[in-house]
This record gives structure tokens, C-alpha cells and sequence, in this order.
């Protein structure tokens, strides 16, 4: 449909699924200090998740996570994810960083609940492939 000014009609475009994630690390600053950084994430997989940090890690350095994902279907947050940096390279002011869960010693229920946010999003992704295939 058409509007008066011959533009598609915005409010009957087909809407797409929103996935935000916001994450933040903590770091040990002593022996009992710690200190919450926020980080952008840039990815999520099954072994990890690759972020942006304004602060430089270094490889092999274990650190702890907590991670939220809001997603049409609800909010997921999970609190104290552990895991050690695999690999750091400077892009502009930030570091981009990946980190590989320590699987081992996530909490029970931690790796079932990354399992399942993953799921959602490849869902969520797999659904947005369609209805662009549907417009074209």
C-alpha cells in the first residue's frame, strides 16, 4: 500500500525481531577489589563471546562476565560467567577481544541458558531471512 505522498506505507512495512546484548566484565583489582567495566558485545557463540573493551586484557588473563540479552521473546541475564581471554587486537581506542567459556567452571544451568539465548537468536535471525526474502 501506497500513501498519499506515493511512499510505501511505513506502519503496514513488515517488522523484524530486535536482539540487544550489553555485557560488562569484572576485574580483579587487588586482592579483594574489583572493578566493573562495560564492554560492547560483538558476538556470541556456543565457546565464547567477542567484545569490544575499552580497557586493554591480556591473553590468557580469566575473567569473570555478566551478560544481558533483550530479545522480543524476553530478557536473559546471566551473572558471573567465567571464562579467559583467547585473543586481543586494537581497533581505534577499543580492544577487540575474545573470550572462550571455561565450561567447566560455569554454574549449573549456565551453559543450558547460553544454549537456549543462541537458539532464540538463530531463530530470531532465521525469521528476519525469511520475511526479507517474502519483501523481495
Amino acid at each position: 500500500m501506497r500513501s498519499v505522498t506515493g511512499t510505501p506505507e511505513r506502519r503496514r512495512a513488515r517488522r523484524y525481531p530486535f536482539v540487544e546484548m550489553r555485557s560488562q566484565v569484572i576485574l580483579r583489582t587487588g586482592l579483594f577489589g574489583k572493578t566493573q567495566v562495560p564492554v560492547i558485545p560483538v558476538d556470541l557463540s556456543a565457546g565464547g563471546l567477542a567484545f569490544d573493551s575499552p580497557v586493554e586484557l591480556e591473553v590468557g588473563e580469566r575473567i569473570t562476565l555478566d551478560l544481558e540479552v533483550n530479545m522480543d521473546m524476553g530478557q536473559f541475564r546471566l551473572e558471573k560467567l567465567v571464562g579467559h581471554v583467547v585473543h586481543r587486537t586494537r581497533k581505534g581506542s577499543v580492544w577487540h577481544c575474545g573470550l572462550a567459556f571455561d565450561i567447566g567452571k560455569l554454574k549449573s544451568g549456565q551453559y543450558t541458558q547460553i544454549m537456549r539465548i543462541i537458539g532464540l537468536i538463530a531463530r530470531t535471525e532465521s525469521l528476519a531471512d525469511r520475511i526479507q526474502q517474502q519483501a523481495r
